[in-house]
């Protein structure tokens, strides 16, 4: 009991010291109670033994107090009584007294202690309710909780319990499902899952229940393929469990299904973007490459393996791919990789290899990114590789190419120039010497006569002509090098050169926000005079002529626009225009070489620009062509 001694040994040892001190204390009041009383303080030892430490000790505590009291009063030689009947009989009462008096105290420490215990038992058994109570509060809590997150998720992620009969009908659906299929409530009651099940999936889902009806499985999962009423198919994910009652006997399914078709539409998407790439990986001959520099492991493609001439099962590493390299470009290679992988650097770099397998030289692009962990280090290295063998051997034989048209043309230039300048003193020659002839001989031959000398002048003056033309094209990519021109002046000069034209025309001719430009003054100059002089060449003869020279920027780029009332140009001949020895009329309608515009085009993409013609057929023309812009100049 608490308070009191637990073990036997203490409970003993309380009743020795119980009797110990009554012993004393008889001792003490021997001068007041002499030979009467002898058990007095005895008692009361026997009574606290009983009530404090039991029956037990209560007995030793008699046994104790009778031994005390025999050596004190009974005794011979002790005692103070004349007989010893009277010592016997005070024994005796002592005795049954102090037996008594540890009976009674033994039963109310008894039921004392019984009292504790059943106190301690109600007090356990009032904790075990309380934690009991607990635990089902917490459970009941938990369960809400799950209820409340059922219902959260059916509302939001539409994980949606449906009730399945044995024979695959519907018995309860829920809101969710229905949006889901796009049904009300009472289309989809009482109606068989198959119909709404597209017909690829519907074979898998039949054995999957069959095989949990007949208690081969206990529950299955698997995506599937719903028919929504307007016809489309959409993705659900299914979990399916049967429900039995006591006796084990099946009721219906229990299933859950959720609604995962954006998933499937972005791993839809993902795969075409996926195949897409892969398609045009291997269209492009692109390779993939994926270094971990740590564990030294190298994984290549079958096209990187190809790019480097290996089979597509031979093993490579780094050490192995670094001996195969072009040894004039291996410690170059080298040294990009380390720096990139110390120093975050992206790899782009082309080299030299000697295939693995087949010793073929190759030109490899490799271009490649890092991937560093959270400390900072090198973690992988991923990129791609090129074969640019076949870009390189192009660009040589391209690269020499140039180089021989480029010496092509300068010697077709040198030969042009050296033609026609040659040319034209024995076309003079024939001239001269046909004119003196007709002179000298005018009136004196018949007509005929006169009429072949004519053609034959007229000839060779065309001809010089042509040849002026060939000497100023050939020319042209020759002309002088390239300084700022106020194309405002260049107009007035054209003007100034085409005056006799202008005034037998009456012309009107205006130059409107002329800039400044990068160029040659000189073929600038051609060029406004060549395509005003074409204007007035091909105008109206019943209308007043109009020209108009213009420009305008645009972006970096100064659009200049000849425009006229003339005579115009049908589409079809917008091209043909700018042709060599091109003509749209005959040479009696009008005069010309065919070499003026083809003169214009290449003056304009020498200058980095371009020319086109914009008109309508007997309403005028319009010419444009494009100068670059020079930087530092806004006009």
């Amino acid at each position: 009991m608490p308070g009191y001694p637990r073990t036997p040994r203490e409970r003993y040892a309380l009743a020795a010291g119980f009797t110990l001190v009554a012993l004393l204390l008889r001792l003490a009041l021997a001068p007041y109670l002499g030979k009467y009383f002898p058990f007095s303080t005895f008692y009361v030892a026997i009574t606290a033994t009983a009530f404090f430490a039991g029956p037990g000790p209560s007995l030793f505590a008699v046994f104790l107090s009778f031994a005390a009291a025999v050596w004190l009063f009974i005794m011979p030689g002790i005692s103070q009584y004349p007989s010893w009947i009277i010592p016997l009989l005070g024994s005796i009462g002592f005795l049954l007294v102090s037996l008594l008096i540890s009976g009674i105290g033994g039963i109310a420490w008894r039921a004392q202690a019984w009292a504790e215990a059943s106190r301690q038992e109600a007090e356990l058994r009032r904790e075990q309710a309380e934690q009991e109570a607990a635990e089902r509060r917490k459970a009941e809590q938990e369960l809400r909780q799950s209820y409340e997150r059922l219902a959260q998720a059916e509302k939001i992620a539409l994980v949606m319990p449906l009730h399945v009969s044995l024979d695959g009908c519907w018995q309860k659906v829920t809101p969710n499902f229905c949006r889901f299929l796009g049904y009300t409530e009472e289309e989809l009651l009482g109606r068989p899952f198959r119909d709404f099940t597209h017909p690829a999936d519907f074979a898998t889902d039949w054995n999957q229940v069959q095989r949990l009806k007949s208690g081969e499985i206990q529950s299955f999962q698997m995506e599937k393929r719903f028919i929504r009423k307007d016809g489309r198919a959409v993705w659900g994910y299914l979990n399916c469990s049967i429900v039995t009652d006591e006796e084990g006997k099946p009721l219906h399914f229990l299933t859950y299904v959720l609604d995962i078709n954006e998933k499937k539409l972005v791993e839809e998407e993902l795969r075409y973007h996926a195949a897409t790439l892969n398609l045009a990986i291997e269209s492009a001959d692109i390779g993939t490459f994926d270094f971990h520099p740590e564990a030294g492991v190298l994984r290549w493609s079958e096209t990187t393996k190809r790019h480097f001439g290996l089979d597509r099962d031979a093993p490579v590493d780094y050490e192995v791919f670094l001996q195969r390299i072009h040894e004039e470009d291996r410690t170059k290679v080298d040294h990009a990789i380390r720096q990139a992988l110390g120093e975050e650097k992206a790899v782009a770099i082309e080299f030299r290899s000697i295939g693995l397998q087949d010793g073929k030289e190759r030109w490899i692009s490799v271009r490649g990114r890092v991937f560093y962990d959270r400390d900072g280090g090198p973690l992988r290295l991923i990129g791609i590789t090129l074969d640019m063998s076949d870009r390189r051997r192009a660009e040589e034989e391209l690269r020499k190419t140039m180089v021989d048209l480029s010496r092509s043309n300068l010697e077709l230039a040198q030969f042009a120039y050296v033609a026609s300048h040659d040319l034209q003193e024995p076309l003079r020659m024939i001239a001269s010497y046909l004119q003196l002839l007709a002179a000298k001989y005018r009136g004196r031959l018949d007509s005929k006569a006169e009429t072949y000398i004519h053609y034959a002048v007229d000839g060779a003056k065309r001809m010089q002509r042509l040849i002026e033309g060939l000497l100023a094209y050939s020319r042209i990519t020759h002309g002088a090098p390239f300084n700022p021109v106020n194309t405002g002046r260049v107009f007035d000069e054209a003007l100034a050169n085409l005056d006799a034209s202008i005034r037998e025309s009456a012309a009107t001719v205006q130059g409107k926000d002329l800039p400044t430009v990068y160029g040659d003054e000189i073929q600038l100059l051609q060029l406004l005079q060549n395509l005003i002089g074409n204007a007035i060449k091909y105008r109206k003869r019943d209308t007043p002529l109009t020209i108009t020279v213009s420009a305008r920027r645009q972006q970096s780029e100064w659009v200049f626009a000849v425009a006229d009332n003339g005579i115009g140009i049908e589409a079809e001949y917008y091209d043909r225009v700018f042709q060599l020895f091109q003509r749209l009329h005959s040479r009696d309608e009008y005069s010309g070489t065919g070499i003026g515009l083809a003169l214009c085009k290449r003056i304009v993409e020498r200058h980095g620009g371009r020319i086109w013609i914009e008109s309508t057929f007997g309403r005028g023309s319009t010419f444009f062509f494009t100068i670059p812009v020079m930087k530092g100049i806004s006009r």
